[in-house]
């Protein structure tokens, strides 16, 4: 961790030693040696509180409660430490785990995970400045997509340099946006009672998807070089009746070497494979996906948006950056 010479390291530590005095004194003489060592190298903190569990047994949440105020204490005495309060967002009125939020009593599901995943990004928020993620004009030029923003495709019309291999050109529409940000969503609406999919394995087999398709053309974008890609989005209206792990919503680069495609790297909203269709919490956002690297034999770069199962599916911004030419850093994006 230190070679990597961070701004912020989260640190999260100590469930497994909520099984006797001996160990939870332990479990605070760790952290206090980690978090001492990310001091004398310049690196703040930002420092997690243990979650609950779903059953307690013997003196666990003793433990549990000893072990969590404690780190709430050293937030306050220490100024490299920020606190985020996992077990606020996750307990029930009791102390167990809110029901919904965790699968076996001891790990988070993904609502859990989301619940946790808003509650950092908040913090963090706070602490860092906003990193420019997707390009609000059409024309930029450190932007892949050259329709980002598809400034056509109105009622019934695919947007221009986009494609769909499994929906009609009625699902397309033009809105305007009513949050603030000048310009209008890309609205794409799939019919209910549809079976979702997350179309991996080079398969199309999402109920909605919209493909860009940008040349390796060894001048804006070569073999060996590392992309983003990110998009804006706003979900509504999903389809009340779905069953469990047929709704979802991701964005997904491939790379198309003339004959097959491979996957580089997919973001999530909600995946279909998951038992929980969409929260309310993860109806709107920005995807990102992680940094991926062309591979050789590489002739176009697919950027899909997934829309899976029924409902009103938004999305502006698309965005794909080339890290390698713009000289940003390739593992943060």
């Amino acid at each position: 961790m230190l070679a990597l010479k961070p701004g912020w390291v989260h640190e999260l530590s100590g469930t497994n030693n909520l099984v006797s005095d001996a160990l939870v004194a332990q479990a605070k003489v760790d952290k206090l040696a980690m978090w001492d060592t990310y001091e004398r190298a310049g690196i703040r903190v930002i420092v997690g509180t243990l979650p609950p569990y779903g059953i307690y047994t013997g003196s666990m949440r003793v433990w549990l409660d000893d072990l969590n105020e404690w780190i709430r204490q050293q937030a306050q005495k220490r100024p490299n430490i920020v606190l985020v309060d996992y077990f606020e967002v996750h307990a029930g009125e009791l102390g167990n785990y809110e029901i919904g939020y965790n699968r076996d009593n001891t790990h988070t599901n993904p609502i859990g995970a989301a619940a946790s995943g808003r509650l950092l990004a908040n913090v963090i928020k706070q602490l860092v400045p906003p990193r420019r993620v997707v390009s609000h004009a059409q024309g930029d030029s450190a932007n892949l997509v050259t329709a980002g923003r598809s400034k056509d495709g109105g009622a019934g019309t695919v947007p221009t340099l986009w494609s769909t291999p499994n929906l009609a050109a009625g699902a397309f529409s033009r809105i305007a946006r009513t949050d603030g940000v000048n310009g209008r969503w890309q609205s794409i609406t799939v019919a209910n009672g549809s079976n979702g999919s997350n179309g991996s394995n080079g398969s199309n087999g999402s109920n909605g998807t919209i493909q860009h398709n940008i040349a390796v053309n060894g001048t804006t974008l070569s073999v060996g070089d590392v992309v983003i890609s990110a998009i804006e989005f706003d979900i509504s209206n999903p389809d009340p009746a779905a069953a469990a792990k047929t709704q979802g919503f991701s964005t997904r680069l491939q790379a198309y070497n003339g004959s097959t495609t491979t996957d580089l790297a997919q973001s999530m909203c909600f995946a279909p494979t998951s038992t929980d269709n969409f929260p309310s919490w993860s109806r709107s956002g920005i995807l990102v996906t992680p940094p991926a690297t062309i591979p050789a034999g590489t002739t176009t770069l697919l950027f899909q948006v997934l829309c899976n199962g029924g409902g009103t599916y938004n999305v502006d911004r698309a965005t794909v950056r080339n890290l390698t030419k713009l000289g940003l850093p390739t593992n943060l994006g």
